[in-house]
């Protein structure tokens, strides 16, 4: 289970950081979350940058315990379900890769909440 969660973190990476793309070239940080910066503590890209800051592909997502990587696939769950509404996506029966992918993750997700 800890590495399909890990592999499920890659497609929400690449959608956060296409989404914040136009608002990197101001950052001083390129994306990369300070928190001992007063700029990234109160930036409105806040969240999603903290978040791939910690889930990013060299974040040694293999050390994380298993609850570390379930708070990381339900922000990014959060997330996506968040930006498929906003595009007008039925997520329950889209067959785009972002829709197919929160059905994934869901259910992912779900199943690391029972356990």
């Amino acid at each position: 289970m800890r590495q399909q969660v890990i592999q499920m973190l890659a497609y929400p990476r690449a959608v956060v950081r296409n989404e914040l793309k136009p608002e990197l070239w101001d950052c001083p940080h390129n994306g990369f979350f300070d928190e001992e910066d007063q700029r990234c503590v109160l930036c409105d890209n806040q969240p999603e940058c903290q978040w791939l800051y910690s889930n990013d592909e060299f974040a040694a997502l293999g050390q994380r315990n298993m609850e570390g990587l379930a708070e990381g696939l339900q922000f990014a769950v959060r997330y996506i379900s968040a930006l498929a509404a906003y595009l007008g996506h039925m997520s329950h029966t889209c067959q785009c890769e972002m829709c197919v992918w929160l059905r994934d993750a869901q259910r992912i997700s779900d199943q690391l909440s029972i356990d």
